[in-house]
């Protein structure tokens, strides 16, 4: 016979659970009062306090940690302060420190002085969420702890700094050391700090890391994620990154049997770079059979400032039931905005 799954605690169990001598039982009853907490019980986030502040196994008191800020109780602050100052579970300071992002007001001066020393903690996963936490809630401090944690010596730590610094610096200029740090970066052994630092360089329209750039372009580094792959395609784009159309190209038009994930991505940055084939393909896309097909053509169409795609897109603004509106609409409006000739024909 198939079992059935037991259904969820209501807040009396749950409460009750929370205290049971079991502590398999004890974690499926935290779970609960999660849940119950972020519907507004606030006997549920008084529980969740209270595991944090007693429980005896850190597991537990790491996922109330993470429960608290799960259910945006945000008067958990002072209770995640002492959590991380006074708790002997490293796994508990660090899901502290990550609640405390997601909780905290960006004005809170005590968490941002906590924050700040914690990105020196001895714990590399300490002092990777509270430069992440800094950063979230757009502390004074956030700007010097992401440049200095560019050389720190954790490589996954460096590789977010790096990637911080795109959106931390994204309003003014990558400061001179930054940028420096970032170049050096790129000589490192770590293939994953040389990508985070080689986009982060191009975000701000510098090609130190072309080479880079093309070996994410055409998936070659080991372990290179999607997400840096996708990041590396726009780029190429951007930057007008000719020596990328030949990996474009097989990333857009390849793969007969099996499509590339990335292939709409590179037929975007290709038509940026006036790859023909590439527009024609845009505006072809737009009257195809799919309501998300189309959309997606749209959007492209838009970014890549295609003005022959300028009928198409106007017919779908007239039949809203064949590509979400919004999206043609902004399409249009780039079209309207675009006062440098000969980008899109």
């Amino acid at each position: 016979m198939l079992g059935l799954a037991p259904l969820p605690r209501n807040l009396a169990a749950a409460l009750r659970d929370a205290r049971h001598e079991k502590p398999a039982v004890r974690a499926a009853a935290l779970t609960d009062l999660v849940r119950l907490a972020r519907s507004g019980e606030t006997d549920a986030s008084n529980e969740l306090l209270r595991l944090l502040e007693h429980e005896p196994l850190e597991q537990l008191r790491a996922q109330a940690a993470l429960g608290l800020a799960d259910a945006e109780v945000r008067a958990a602050r002072d209770a995640l302060l002492a959590a991380f100052e006074n708790d002997a579970s490293a796994n508990v300071r660090q899901f502290a420190i990550l609640a405390l992002g997601e909780l905290a007001e960006p004005a809170d001066s005590d968490v941002s002085r906590v924050l700040g020393e914690a990105v020196h903690d001895a714990a590399a996963p300490i002092r990777f969420q509270a430069l992440l936490s800094l950063h979230q809630l757009k502390a004074e401090a956030a700007p010097f702890a992401i440049v200095e944690a560019m050389t720190d010596p954790d490589p996954e730590i460096r590789r977010l700094s790096f990637r911080l610094a795109e959106a931390e610096f994204a309003d003014s200029a990558l400061p001179e050391l930054a940028r420096a740090r970032a170049r050096a970066a790129l000589d490192t052994g770590d293939p994953k700090v040389k990508a985070a630092a080689a986009l982060a360089l191009a975000q701000f329209g510098d090609t130190s890391g072309e080479g880079v750039l093309l070996e994410l372009i055409a998936g070659r580094p080991r372990g290179a994620s999607f997400e840096d792959q996708q990041a590396a395609i726009e780029r190429a784009g951007e930057l007008r990154l000719e020596k990328a159309v030949v990996w474009l190209e097989r990333r857009a038009f390849g793969g007969l049997l099996l499509r590339d994930l990335l292939a709409h991505d590179a037929l975007l940055a290709l038509a940026r770079l006036g790859h023909e084939r590439a527009r024609s393909a845009i505006v072809r896309e737009l009257s195809r059979f799919g309501f998300r097909r189309r959309t997606r053509a749209a959007e492209a169409a838009g970014r890549a400032r295609l003005h022959s795609a300028r009928p198409a897109l106007e017919a779908l603004a007239k039949a809203p039931e064949r590509a979400d509106p919004e999206v043609v609409k902004r399409a249009l409006e780039l079209l309207d905005g675009d006062a440098v000739t000969g980008r899109g024909q």
